[in-house]
């Protein structure tokens, strides 16, 4: 069992910090199960997240609706503790409540050779790198540097997964990304992932998660245009729903 601050307990809420009060309320429009799924053929489709990325990637149809999640994004033994969603922090940036989860490891004894995997089928459709690299162990300067990558990964029309802070890509991924500069940005072809699959390595000692799905919408903004220019971030959702027994327990 994960020393974890109980996820479902905590209502993940967004507010607009400067002028909105804190609202709570249940999500709403939640989308049918992975078994109601539908595939878009139209090619000039785009997300309904993002409204940017095709919906028919490389010839495949991308599914309509909620995935399940098949794998772990990390080994499950390997994560210390998992910090639930709505953390404030206006030092860090944060101020309003997170839309992530903080996953968390120990430093890693001799070689760093476990990879994010991808938690279901899907296409890598964006990549940034921060505009510095950080070591390996932060309270060790003198530790080996890794970069610092956020990046989006689309599983269907309408249910994305943002990673922040994953460090060198797994080689298969390295090789059609290539080299990408510090505050650069990779947007290309998309990139399949199937389930399980290596994307990179944790990176440092904390990862940031994220799943975010357009059919569902959180409830209580008074201005929710206000976040058009973040528009994943009303429609976070408990990444734990989409998992299944007995992954699910494994990780918390």
């Amino acid at each position: 069992m994960k020393p974890i601050v109980p996820l479902i307990t905590i209502p993940l809420i967004l507010i607009l910090a400067a002028s909105l009060l804190a609202c709570a309320g249940p999500v709403i429009s939640i989308r049918p199960s992975a078994s109601d799924q539908k595939s878009l053929t139209v090619p000039a489709h785009k997300d309904q997240l993002f409204g940017q990325y095709p919906c028919s990637v490389q010839g495949n149809q991308v599914p309509y609706g909620t995935p399940i999640f098949t794998s772990a994004i990390f080994p499950p033994d390997l994560i210390k503790e998992i910090l639930p969603m709505g953390k404030m922090n206006p030092q860090s940036g944060h101020v309003t409540p997170t839309d992530h989860l903080y996953i968390h490891r120990d430093v890693p004894l001799g070689e760093d050779s476990n990879y994010v995997v991808a938690p279901a089928d899907g296409f890598i459709v964006d990549i940034q790198r921060f505009g510095q690299d950080h070591p390996l162990d932060r309270d060790n300067p003198l530790s080996p540097t890794v970069p610092d990558y956020r990046l989006t990964f689309m599983h269907s029309c309408t249910v994305f997964t943002i990673f922040i802070h994953l460090g060198e890509f797994a080689p298969a991924i390295a090789e059609k990304v290539g080299q990408i500069s510090l505050n650069g940005q990779w947007v290309d072809k998309p990139i399949e992932v199937k389930a399980g699959e290596p994307i990179a390595k944790f990176g440092a000692t904390s990862l940031d998660w994220s799943v975010h799905d357009a059919d569902t919408t959180l409830a209580g903004f008074v201005l929710p245009e206000h976040y058009e220019s973040e528009p994943w971030k009303i429609h976070t959702v408990d990444p734990f729903q989409l998992y299944s027994e007995p992954i699910k327990s494994e990780l918390l």
